[in-house]
Order: C-alpha cells, then sequence, then structure tokens
C-alpha cells in the first residue's frame, strides 16, 4: 500500500493489498466462529470471541485517537478536535 501511495500512485498493489487482508481475516473469523458453533455453549464462545478481538483492536484504536488528539492541538485543525468524540463513541459513521 505504501508503494502505491507513495512511488508509483497508478500501481494496483495497494488495492491488492487490501483485497488480500480482507480475504484472510474473513477467512480466520470465519474458521473461529465455525468452531465456536460447533460446541455446546454458543454464547459463551461468541463472548469468548468479541472480548478477544476488542481487547486485540482497541488498545491501538484508542492509541491512535490519543494520538491524533495530541497532534490536533498544536496543529490548529478543528475538523479533527471536533469528530474525535463521535469516533471514541464509535458513532463516526452518523457524524
Amino acid at each position: 500500500m505504501f508503494y502505491s501511495h507513495f512511488w508509483q500512485e497508478s500501481s494496483n498493489l495497494g488495492h491488492l493489498g487490501v483485497r488480500f487482508f480482507f480475504v484472510l481475516s474473513g477467512f480466520l473469523i470465519t474458521n473461529i466462529l465455525l468452531d465456536v458453533k460447533g460446541h455446546d455453549n454458543h454464547t459463551a464462545g461468541i463472548t469468548v470471541f468479541f472480548a478477544r478481538r476488542a481487547a486485540r483492536i482497541w488498545p491501538p484504536y484508542f492509541l491512535t485517537l490519543g494520538f491524533c488528539w495530541l497532534a490536533a492541538g498544536p496543529l490548529r485543525l478543528p475538523m479533527m478536535q471536533e469528530s474525535l468524540p463521535w469516533h471514541a463513541l464509535f458513532l463516526s459513521n452518523i457524524w
């Protein structure tokens, strides 16, 4: 993706990487959920699945939001400052 953004803009390698990421993550998530379905207690398995996902995704997400919040002040970016609460509450699609 960096290659297509910074060195050769006409390259389709960035789109290929994004597609590969979605196919691979969809495959892995589907396998995990199918394994959970095979067990007796579906609800507990799905709860554990989402708890583990949140534990992996939320720390870097909120770290990124914190970095953007720190950068928005000195750079005087009012739109970023306005949108950060919406992103922190997972309501950016509504904003």
